[in-house]
């Protein structure tokens, strides 16, 4: 669903370039209005709207303005492994990629983890993209991210929903 588009089309037959506006996002004339609009008046709303484009630094919208830490995942090259996308907000402190394996599950449903792996990352600066391997085996072995900032220790345990496939990151 698109709140307004706009796009014009030249209409040989009139010899004239016409404006139309839908709300499906789509230069198409069937599921379009034409609007009483002439091309200077749609150069006019253009500019108008230009103006209101806010530029936003790249980072994945859905973490956008949330948490000291942003997260995401992305690839190496076509096929490759699966990456990790850190971005601190602020710098981090003894900073651990941990691979974790799970040992116990209690009948609520809450996981007993065991370090399998302890990779020691140092120091994160703020606003600096990082990128680490990481298990994405299932909800056997998963990856976390541990680290120090203004708040206190944390752990994020990153793992893959047995429900649906999505990624699923939890604060222990």
């Amino acid at each position: 669903m698109c709140e307004s588009y706009y796009f014009t089309h030249w209409d040989p037959a009139m010899e004239k370039e016409e404006v139309y506006w839908n709300t499906v996002g789509v230069p198409d004339r069937a599921r379009s209005k034409k609007l009483a609009m002439n091309p200077a008046q749609f150069q006019e709303l253009q500019k108008k709207r230009k103006d209101k484009v806010e530029r936003l630094s790249w980072q994945s919208l859905a973490r956008y303005g949330q948490g000291g830490v942003i997260l995401s995942l992305t690839q190496s090259g076509e096929g490759g492994e699966p990456l990790l996308v850190v971005i601190p907000r602020e710098t981090l402190e003894d900073v651990h990629l941990l691979t974790l394996q799970a040992v116990d599950v209690s009948d609520s449903g809450q996981v007993t983890w065991q370090v399998e792996k302890d990779e020691s990352l140092g120091k994160l600066e703020a606003d600096t993209r990082y990128h680490f391997s990481m298990a994405l085996e299932g909800t056997a072995r998963v990856t976390a991210l541990s680290y120090y900032d203004r708040e206190g220790y944390r752990r994020k345990i990153l793992q893959i929903s047995g429900e649906d496939g999505r990624l699923v990151v939890q604060e222990k």
